[in-house]
């Protein structure tokens, strides 16, 4: 085989691999259920299918959530950083916002419950 076809070839795997992670990395959730915790305890579930906004109160600060065309986001905030504002909206079923401040983790819910499975 030719220096060119094999160049080819391995140019044709290199961009089906690359567009392949693109689509992955962009994966959608199955379901439109957000899940809010505090430390480990979850507090709440959220229908993601139901605009509303609504704070989430602790004794270390509060968050403002909000819920708009099916996104969650967290819309003000009044730890120091504000990196959980600055997030943005969830994106994907393996992203999460997190305020390290106030403790709040908001992440998709998954279906299975389960995260990951160890075989032997």
């Amino acid at each position: 085989m030719s220096n060119k076809k094999l160049i080819v070839i391995f140019a044709v795997i290199f961009v089906t691999f690359v567009a392949a992670a693109i689509i992955l990395s962009g994966i959608q959730p199955e379901g439109n259920i957000a899940i809010i915790s505090v430390g480990a305890k979850q507090i709440k579930e959220v229908d993601l299918s139901e605009d509303q906004t609504f704070d989430i109160n602790t004794e270390l600060g509060t968050n403002t959530v909000t819920v708009s065309d099916g996104e969650i986001y967290v819309s003000d905030a009044d730890c120091p950083d504000r990196l959980c504002i600055r997030h943005g909206k969830l994106n994907n079923k393996y992203d999460s916002i997190v305020c390290l401040p106030n403790k709040l983790v908001i992440e998709y819910k998954n279906g299975s419950g389960v995260d990951a499975v160890a075989g032997r």
